[in-house]
């Protein structure tokens, strides 16, 4: 982690109240030349926060616990990953992101191939269907012409 400060590397790390992290003696600096005694200013936010603490002489016993100081030290672990693992891991994720891109790229085509696909086969059934309606209308004339001939015929027969 860096010091937004300096920009460099933290040393003996301090955390004002709103959660930043900042070199000890930078903060001190930072403090020093802001011409209230009483409060500061975050260097990274501007919030204000008080650096006077009071004298726990003055305070009663039971709220000593409730008295902490604004500004506290912070205990960072050293990273556990080094540069090169860091640097493994970026390669297998960029391969991984290429794959995944390329199974994309691929399964986009097999979607548009289907799509046209299901549009064919869409347009030939309407196609089918129309031609069916056409073959029931012509069937039921041929029945009707066919009845009627068959009529014909037994009136022949009859007479």
């Amino acid at each position: 982690m860096n010091c937004s400060i300096c920009l460099d590397s933290l040393k003996t790390p301090v955390s004002t109240p709103c959660g930043h992290i900042h070199c000890e003696k930078c903060l001190i600096a930072h403090v020093e030349s802001n011409s209230n005694g009483m409060t500061a200013s975050c260097p990274t936010c501007r919030a204000e926060f008080c650096i006077a603490t009071p004298d726990l002489r003055f305070v009663s016993s039971k709220h000593h616990k409730f008295i902490m100081p604004s500004v506290r030290r912070v205990f960072l672990d050293a990273p556990s990953t080094s540069t090169k693992t860091l640097e493994e891991t970026i390669t297998v994720l960029t391969n991984r992101v290429r794959e995944l891109e390329r199974d994309k790229t691929l399964l986009l085509d097999r979607c548009e191939a289907a799509l046209v696909a299901s549009s064919t086969h869409a347009e030939r059934e309407r196609d089918a269907r129309v031609q069916n309606n056409k073959l029931k209308k012509e069937v039921q004339e041929l029945r009707g012409k066919y009845d009627a001939m068959k009529r014909k015929c037994k009136e022949i027969k009859d007479e």
